[in-house]
């Protein structure tokens, strides 16, 4: 399902074995996924927020650094195609139209 999303949003296998980018993206996914999904601590005890005790805060970040870097090259890529005239009409490409 991971990869139908990617497929409909951007016209990329998202899940390609062979694809590093792809395998980045959706390791990175995978673990805000998870990390959004632990309980933690901090909202229990907000005074420990600086502490972040579990180290939860310092992971969402890596992984949605990670996703933010690699979706940013994803629409640069895009950006470029459309400058060279070539459209595919996804979702990208609509957003992409919407800005201008």
């Amino acid at each position: 399902s991971f990869n139908m999303l990617g497929n409909l949003m951007v016209s990329r296998d998202l899940v390609d074995p062979e694809s590093k980018k792809g395998s980045e993206f959706f390791n990175a996914m995978i673990g805000l996924m998870e990390w959004t999904g632990h309980p933690n601590v901090v909202d229990v005890f907000p005074w420990l927020r600086w502490l972040d005790p579990q180290g939860l805060r310092r992971r969402m970040d890596r992984d949605l650094g990670n996703a933010l870097r690699i979706a940013s090259g994803i629409a640069k890529e895009r950006m470029e195609e459309l400058r060279g005239g070539r459209e595919r009409k996804d979702f990208l490409d609509v957003l992409l139209e919407y800005e201008g």
